[in-house]
């Protein structure tokens, strides 16, 4: 399943030069999603419209239950290196310019706190939705302050 998603992001990602516009932000929302800031990354390396595009990532959950081992991906083996010791949570934390953790019902922050990857990103930001009773526009302002910081 993971793969599927792999290939789809990679796919959103080399569509672009084939509409002729480029994003200035794309926002990463969940597992799903996670890879898309490792891969402009490492395809802007070799591309400079892509280099400038920046990426939000956005988590809200501890994703115990999704299963991720990077051989499976469709990605030659140097690349897959790159991701062996890492979940799909802290491959988006750590590629993305920035890190939303929303705290809902299911309290995550402090738990991915404790990991290295997100104590040590500096551009990391947190939302607690739970007593929101469905308000989103506490996370839409948090979007919002972060894309002015980016």
């Amino acid at each position: 399943m993971i793969s599927r998603f792999a290939i789809y992001s990679l796919a959103a990602i080399k569509m672009l030069p084939n509409l002729f516009w480029f994003p200035n932000i794309i926002i990463c929302n969940g597992w799903t999603s996670a890879l898309v800031p490792f891969l402009i990354k490492k395809l802007a390396e070799n591309d400079k419209e892509l280099s400038k595009i920046k990426t939000i990532y956005i988590t809200n959950s501890l994703n115990k239950d999704v299963l991720f081992d990077h051989s499976n991906l469709p990605f030659n083996v140097e690349t897959k290196k790159e991701l062996k010791s890492y979940n799909l949570n802290q491959i988006g934390c750590a590629n993305a310019n920035a890190t939303i953790i929303v705290d809902d019902e299911e309290k995550v922050y402090g738990n991915l706190m404790k990991t290295k990857i997100y104590k040590d990103s500096k551009s990391c930001s947190h939302v607690d939705i739970s007593k929101s009773d469905g308000n989103s526009s506490l996370l839409l302002d948090e979007i919002e302050k972060v894309i002015k910081t980016i």
